[in-house]
């Protein structure tokens, strides 16, 4: 779900141990993965803002009938006629179906508003190869018959109750997802459809429906909600699902506590880790405060580093344009299931400092990295050597701040005198411990050595 709020920039906290408050608070639901040994994967409760139907049984519908010609993207957006359905991504690939409600014909910006969304679509048609077929209906101001005032929504029930998600030794997948791990067969069809987006009316939402000369402030941009949208559909949901109890989508060993929370710790913030919880991509929502498979984005001020502008983000940035995939959507979708292409992507060098071991082990992800500051990127001795290939996917300039322990540093001075014009400064994380150098090192290496900040032995 995603909605337009003011954080308030007060809210986020550091408790001194999450373990410390979970054992003080008996009454708060933790879940423990116990198929990843030693890694103490936690997750949270159900979401709380995707309204759903009652559970029933997968509505497949009836295939499409081969007389029935789709509608191209250009046929669907030629008039304001609203036509029954717009495909979208060629077959064998990742395509989606849109079945448009009767309440997009009240839209004024009728033709605008199916294009953004058929844009979004197109979108991440570019950044993900796996066959997959997407059918959703899309609602104007109304969300399976009910109306609907709080933004942009996916829900995986439709207008008869189903509930389109498909249970695998005791996983929940979405319709789309379960295609890409060969769980379920691609199908399409009048009727057929895997759940519903619906976003509200201009009365309730500011909508701007393009973004290609920029988003004015007080605006929403509708491609970056459908974008939200539409990969909740792809399978961006909660580790732990309100759809079974206990339920979990295949997210759920990638979901970890941190010693964050948000107004109090009654709301505990999870992070997204590929390795164990030692470091994290980005930070969900706390359960009880807005959609738990959101990013936490601004949410209560943001954690710094991590407070950027994504479509995956609980709260859409007004007058912000949020046309593409950040390095932590990138990863997401592939550790849903899905091939996705290596992609040019934006960040801070804070963010760049906290994800640059996560890039090395992803870079088949990223084709090249641009940096959004100027400001030096902070690594250890260690990462310089392990993590080159991420450091070589950076477009242009950069330097570097070092910190590590004497032994680390002592142990990479030829690596750290090789990259001496990228370094602004060494700094011993162990202050006081002498350095244990050759005296070939302290000839060689003079000039690193130079950088070291303060006095050393």
């Amino acid at each position: 779900m995603n909605k337009s709020f003011n954080p308030n920039s007060n809210l986020i906290s550091q408790a001194d141990s999450i373990f410390d408050y979970i054992n003080e608070n008996a009454a708060f639901n933790l879940l423990v993965d116990q198929s990843v040994a030693n890694q103490n994967s936690l997750f949270a409760g159900p979401p709380i803002s995707q309204s759903i139907g009652p559970a029933g049984p997968l509505f497949m519908g009836s295939i499409l009938p081969a007389s029935v010609t789709p509608f191209s993207n250009n046929t669907a957006l030629a008039s304001t006629t609203i036509p029954p359905y717009t495909v979208v991504g060629a077959s064998g690939g990742l395509q989606f179906f849109f079945y448009w409600d009767a309440s997009v014909a009240s839209n004024p910006n009728a033709a605008a508003f199916m294009a953004g969304v058929v844009q979004a679509a197109n979108i991440l048609e570019s950044y993900i190869k796996t066959p997959a077929v997407v059918n959703l209906q899309v609602g104007w101001g109304e969300l399976n018959g009910q109306p609907y005032t709080s933004g942009a929504v996916y829900s995986p029930s439709i207008s008869n109750g189903s509930l389109c998600l498909i249970l695998n030794n005791g996983i929940y997948y979405t319709v789309a997802q379960a295609q890409a791990l060969g769980l379920a067969t691609p199908t399409y069809g009048a009727g057929l459809y895997d759940g519903t987006i619906a976003f509200s009316t201009d009365a309730y939402v500011p909508w701007a429906y393009t973004d290609s000369s920029g988003v004015a402030a007080g605006y929403d941009d509708i491609i970056g909600s459908a974008l939200h949208e539409l990969t909740h559909a792809l399978g961006r949901e909660p580790a732990a699902v309100q759809w079974s109890n206990p339920g979990f989508s295949n997210l759920a060993p990638y979901v970890f506590h941190t010693p964050w929370y948000v107004g109090s710790v009654a709301y505990p913030i999870l992070g997204f880790s590929i390795d164990g919880g030692k470091t994290f991509l980005n930070y969900f929502c706390p359960n009880g405060t807005e959609d738990p498979s959101d990013w936490l984005g601004s949410l209560g001020g943001g954690i710094p580093g991590y407070n950027f502008v994504d479509q995956a983000n609980a709260s859409m940035t007004n007058g912000a344009v949020v046309n593409n995939l950040t390095f932590s959507d990138l990863v997401e979708m592939s550790v849903l299931g899905y091939s996705v292409t290596a992609s040019s992507v934006s960040m801070s060098t804070l963010y760049l400092s906290d994800v640059i071991d996560d890039i090395q082990v992803e870079k088949s992800l990223v084709s090249q990295i641009t940096l959004s500051d100027s400001n030096a990127i902070s690594i250890s001795s260690t990462q310089l050597g392990a993590d080159i290939a991420a450091l070589s996917l950076i477009n242009g300039a950069y330097t570097l701040a070092i910190a590590d322990t004497s032994a680390n540093i002592a142990s990479n001075l030829a690596a750290l005198q090789t990259n001496l014009a990228k370094i602004t400064s060494i700094t011993q994380s162990d202050v006081g411990t002498p350095l244990a150098i050759t005296a070939a090192q302290l000839t060689a290496d003079a000039g690193a050595l130079a950088k070291i900040g303060g006095a050393y032995t």
